[in-house]
């Protein structure tokens, strides 16, 4: 982990698991997953809070996606003050954080999303499936995703 960024918490915020009467088991499906991150920031604790959202589809034999389930998490990260004044800056009120870092930040974020996907979807629907690796620097980030929206 780069110096000076600490993991102090990693946890699911929300998980649902959905079996659509539509779907058969024991038949392979395509699938596809929906990522997106939103990152805050606190300047006073210098802790920067990523969560990560996936949204995971099976497509049918029509090429419709069924939403199969979904899952969110939140690290918190600490930063050093060295790390905090150099790669952090506020303006007008919002915080920039140094492209580089957020998408390091968002990389071990949904790397262990991946490993709590596994854990929690134990004996349920969603167990047989496997997060795919991603670069994080594809998942699209929270305030990208609600201006497309509105497009």
């Amino acid at each position: 982990m780069e110096s000076g960024v600490t993991i102090l918490d990693l946890k699911i915020t929300d998980y649902q698991a959905n079996k659509p009467e539509s779907i058969t088991q024991g038949i392979n499906y395509n699938g596809k997953i929906s990522l997106i991150a939103d990152i805050g920031a606190n300047d006073e604790l210098k802790r920067i809070t990523v969560r990560v959202d996936a949204t995971i589809f099976l497509e049918n034999n029509v090429k419709n996606l069924i939403n199969i389930g979904q899952i969110t998490s939140e690290t918190i990260f600490s930063l050093s003050g060295p790390v905090w004044d150099a790669r952090v800056k506020k303006e007008n009120g919002n915080f920039i954080i140094n492209a580089a870092l957020e998408t390091y930040l968002i990389g071990i974020s949904y790397d262990s999303l991946r490993g709590l996907m596994r854990e929690k979807s134990k004996n349920s629907f969603l167990e047989k499936v496997l997060l795919p690796l991603v670069n994080p620097a594809d998942i699209t980030r929270a305030d990208k995703a609600d201006k497309n929206a509105n497009k």
